[in-house]
């Protein structure tokens, strides 16, 4: 009489393809997982960037927004637009840290960025508002065809 306490090739193969069953999912997971926290990463940065121009605008006065080219002037360039000014940074620079740009590290994460920052000066429509537009465009790293944006408003008035 024979001991068969060993496994034969049939039952390592039939074990090894349920286990390879079991693990290619979770890798795929795992994979999705790793896509997911990369798009959060640059939607945080893409905030943060909308979020910083957005406050640096609403800290200026109504009177200092009317003539926003002169009060950016030397850390940020605005054009003139219908309507009002506009200005687009590419790659996205700090607004002002001692009077001077500042560029953030590591350049090449922050060179994926691009910030318009639009100031529509009063009109018939808002005879005494200001409305600024401030917006983070980039392409996902890895997803380069997705146009990506986050965008904020706020609006200054001149008071009597």
């Amino acid at each position: 009489m024979k001991n068969n306490w060993g496994f034969t090739l049939i039952e390592i193969m039939v074990a090894t393809a349920i286990l390879a069953l079991a693990v290619i999912p979770i890798f795929d997971m795992m994979s999705g997982a790793n896509k997911t926290m990369a798009s959060v990463e640059e939607e945080s940065i893409a905030f943060g960037l909308c979020t910083e121009a957005s406050e640096w605008m609403q800290s200026l006065s109504y009177r200092e927004l009317l003539v926003i080219p002169s009060v950016a002037k030397g850390f940020l360039e605005f054009r003139n637009i219908e309507g009002g000014f506009e200005s687009v940074e590419q790659p996205v620079k700090s607004l002002k840290i001692e009077d001077k740009p500042y560029a953030y590290e590591p350049a090449e994460q922050f060179s994926a960025y691009t910030r318009r920052i639009r100031v529509y000066r009063p009109n018939d429509k808002r005879p005494r508002g200001i409305r600024v537009v401030v917006e983070v465009h980039w392409k996902a790293r890895l997803r380069q065809s997705q146009e990506n944006k986050v965008s904020l408003e706020l609006a200054k008035f001149e008071l009597d």
